[in-house]
């Protein structure tokens, strides 16, 4: 709480107008947006992925961004559902404004930053055509070991535009997402570290490609540095949009030696405000296939005009080697707010 305190505080002053060398105020411009989103829900059991029973915000995110001067910008952005867990912190720097980039768009991210890998994960809750997130990172990465933050991480990540239709992110992180700092016995072990790439290729309008690479750490065990592995992630992505109203997500992970597993979406728009969506990921371990999990999901948005979206679907999951739906399903009702 007190390190969004501070950070909030920070940003609020910025708008006092900081000095430059010369003596001359820098401009700023300050943004804020946010994002609300509630759940209602019926079909609940004691699974362990269905643990939010009833009616529960799901997400409460709010985003600040001041442009400070030229080229700089200072983004802060809590989660407040279910708590206080500080998601962005970071500094973001248009480094071709001050250094000869040779004509390149080069930004350096220096922060708290959500780690660069894959396609589903990287979006925000507002922009997810289906209610929830692909289980297929969170349990390729082990994500349920990291809490509230999951997939954010501490470091400096570069994005380079070396073309119009290219986009390279590479970070040097702590290890904090993926991979847990320390463990309650030696909680002054700080894992390796971690280095995450993305390449992302339009070859032409509508079609998105993409290639990730995370080379880092992985604990079986929530916290504990007897179960630290070294090991490779790497995973694949593609992304289609045609002119009329149909888009196609599919998207592949692995852990290397360990499990991988693939994701694939289906949208289309009835008109403006109609939009159907359906959906499923499935993961296999190497190990057992009685480890093997994979979740349906699929219903209808509904987007009545202005900041409002409701959606209303349902989800379903299974696991096991026999993969029968095994009484996991539930409706969702979700009311969402963005700003």
């Amino acid at each position: 709480m007190r390190q969004i305190l501070l950070a909030l505080a920070a940003l609020l002053a910025l708008r006092g107008a900081p000095l430059r060398a010369d003596g001359l105020a820098v401009p700023v411009a300050l943004k804020v947006n946010g994002l609300v989103q509630d759940w209602a829900s019926l079909g609940e059991n004691g699974k362990a992925d269905y643990v939010d029973a009833g009616d529960v915000v799901r997400h409460l995110r709010l985003r600040l961004d001041a442009g400070v001067g030229d080229g700089i910008d200072v983004v802060v952005m809590p989660e407040l559902a279910g708590g206080v867990n500080l998601l962005d912190a970071y500094a973001a720097l248009e480094m071709d404004k001050g250094v000869d980039t040779w004509g390149i768009p080069v930004t350096a991210t220096v922060g708290q930053f959500k780690v660069p890998f894959g396609l589903n994960r990287m979006s925000t809750p507002g922009q997810l055509a289906l209610v929830d997130y692909s289980s297929l990172a969170a349990r390729i990465f082990n994500l349920a070991a990291a809490g509230p933050t999951a997939g954010w991480d501490d470091g400096i990540m570069l994005t380079v535009l070396p073309a119009a239709w290219a986009r390279v992110d590479a970070a040097w992180i702590e290890g904090l997402g993926a991979n847990q700092p320390g463990s309650a016995t030696n909680p002054g072990t700080k894992a390796i570290q971690d280095f995450s790439g993305k390449l992302e290729l339009t070859p032409w309008a509508g079609l998105d490609l993409g290639v990730s690479l995370y080379q880092g750490q992985l604990y079986t065990a929530p916290g504990s540095v007897d179960f630290r592995t070294p090991k490779l992630f790497t995973g694949a992505h593609v992304n289609y949009t045609a002119p009329f109203g149909f888009g196609l997500q599919g998207e592949y992970m692995a852990r290397q030696g360990d499990m991988d597993g693939y994701s694939v979406q289906a949208t289309q728009w009835l008109g403006r405000r109609l939009q159907l969506a359906v959906g499923c990921d499935f993961s296999a371990a190497y190990s057992s296939n009685a480890l093997d999990a994979s979740r349906i999901l699929g219903g209808v948005n509904y987007l009545p005009g202005g900041p409002l979206r409701v959606s209303l679907q349902q989800m379903a999951s299974a696991s096991g080697p026999s993969q029968a739906l095994s009484g996991g399903s539930r409706s969702i009702l979700q009311t969402q707010v963005a700003w």
